[in-house]
């Protein structure tokens, strides 16, 4: 389901799910030297995670066993790049200040294409090498 296919009450309910147990993040990849902009939520609750990863279109992970006082497995759902910046501008009327704030972190992350290899072409899996050329990023 693509966001912008979502009624009001679907779009609150993931918007109230984000701000009580999810989060938009910026992962750094030193490897290939980007940012990754990433939505993630963490819930003990797998018939929630279901509807939500149903809803975004993922695939859930899980079941994670806690460590000393968390007995109870733990599900997430996560999204990153395009997806993870599509999804926090949609919710962003719905989020309280310190989710907008996050939100606004992972919009301002530029998302390079990512370079196929002429010959295979596969998707390269480290950065052109510095100093001369047609290096493409």
């Amino acid at each position: 389901m693509r966001f912008t296919e979502w009624g009001p009450a679907l779009t609150a309910w993931i918007a109230g799910m984000f701000e009580g147990e999810g989060n938009f993040c910026v992962r750094h990849d030193r490897k290939r030297a980007r940012a990754c902009p990433v939505a993630q939520l963490d819930s003990t609750d797998q018939d929630i995670i279901m509807r939500l990863a149903m809803a975004l279109g993922v695939k859930p992970w899980g079941p994670y066993r806690g460590n000393g006082w968390n007995i109870k497995p733990l599900y997430k759902v996560a999204i990153a790049g395009r997806g993870a910046q599509e999804l926090g501008h949609r919710l962003y009327p719905w989020l309280g200040t310190r989710r907008r704030l996050q939100v606004d972190k992972i919009l301002a992350v530029e998302i390079l294409p990512r370079r196929r290899d002429p010959i295979t072409h596969r998707f390269a899996k480290s950065t052109p090498q510095s100093g001369g050329g047609d290096n493409i990023l």
